[in-house]
């Protein structure tokens, strides 16, 4: 570790060094560094491969998690009379709202509002459509 220091800040070896002739002294400051930087990053190369590859499969597996976690709320849904959200929850949940395709569909405070936002929250399915406010 102490030689190390000595070499890397660019110094000459001391008298604890086995080996003062080898190459590596003769390489300057700059050439030391760079040296350090290179076997850092060939260090950490397999391990970054394998970090890549497990967030992929992490990434890919939240967004099956997120699939199954829809399929449960539809199912739960689908049986349902009525179902209440704000505009916010029918953007969120809209691909949910679309598998159930409810026919009749109720806004509260639909003047508060966009038209666009109620639409983008509909259906295929929808028979009736119902604004209030």
């Amino acid at each position: 570790d102490h030689l190390f220091r000595l070499w890397f800040a660019g110094n000459a070896p001391d008298k604890h060094c086995r080996f003062p002739q080898a190459e590596v002294w003769k390489l300057d400051k700059n050439q030391r560094r760079q040296l350090v930087k290179t076997w850092q990053e060939d260090s950490l190369k397999p391990h970054l491969d394998k970090v890549k590859a497990l967030y992929k499969s992490m990434a890919d597996a939240n967004q099956r998690l997120g699939e199954i976690r829809m399929e449960m709320e539809a199912l739960a849904a689908i049986s349902c009379k009525v179902i209440g959200c704000t505009t916010t929850g029918a953007a969120k949940y809209a691909s949910l709202l679309q598998t159930i395709g409810p026919n009749v569909v109720l806004v509260e405070e639909a003047g508060e509002i966009f038209e666009a936002q109620v639409l983008a929250a509909l259906s295929a399915s929808c028979k009736q459509l119902i604004m209030i406010g």
